[in-house]
């Protein structure tokens, strides 16, 4: 009878220090998924702060990266001058070609080679102002780097940048990217006056002003 007890005894003694032991384990795990959980929500904050950071960075970065024209529209709103277009025609094709009239441009019995060389060589474009560049274009041309269902498929990093020549903080420029095709007809570009052919992309005109 008294070994019974005492095996009673020691059984319930067993089974308190496994509860106890188990409480410990639970509370334990608690506290630890608590700590993680904390500290989830803790990355979870500071990775939201970080694209909110990122996008205002970018939004300001929009705002000063200047204006994508056309070339048609940077002349016309007298960004370029005649003798511009004529520099822009020479360093893009080695030539340059007047017109008498924009309707004459389709015929090129009606274009008038210019005696024309530039003074100086064409210098080069510095990395950040073709970073400047590719933001205004891909800020303006979002539609262009999207998929189907709206998507963003491409970055700007996929442009590429031939330089034209820069006119009074207006800098005329080739945008291009090896993700896209052209076609091979050759186009024709006829500005105040001046004519060309070309096939790829036209001349974009990005003015810091």
């Amino acid at each position: 009878m008294k070994n019974t007890r005492k095996i009673t005894l020691v059984s319930l003694l067993a089974v308190f220090v496994v509860a106890i032991v188990t409480a410990f384990c639970f509370a334990g795990c608690n506290a630890n998924t608590d700590e993680l959980q904390r500290r989830i929500e803790e990355l979870e904050a500071q990775l939201q702060a970080r694209d909110e950071k990122i996008a205002q960075l970018e939004e300001e970065l929009a705002e000063k990266s200047g204006t994508i024209y056309t070339l048609q529209e940077a002349y016309d709103r007298k960004l370029l001058t005649e003798e511009d277009i004529m520099h822009i025609s020479y360093y893009k094709t080695g030539e340059v070609y007047k017109v008498e009239k924009v309707e004459d441009s389709q015929d090129w019995n009606k274009w008038q080679k210019v005696d024309f060389v530039p003074e100086e060589p064409l210098p080069e474009l510095d990395a950040k102002t073709s970073e400047l560049i590719k933001t205004a274009y891909y800020n303006k041309n979002i539609q262009f780097f999207k998929d189907h269902d709206g998507t963003i498929r491409y970055g700007k990093d996929i442009l590429k940048i031939r330089f034209l020549g820069c006119y009074n903080g207006n800098y005329a420029v080739e945008v291009d990217s090896d993700e896209w095709s052209y076609g091979a007809a050759d186009n024709i570009c006829c500005v105040g006056g001046i004519a060309w052919t070309y096939s790829g992309p036209p001349v974009t005109v990005y003015s810091v002003n």
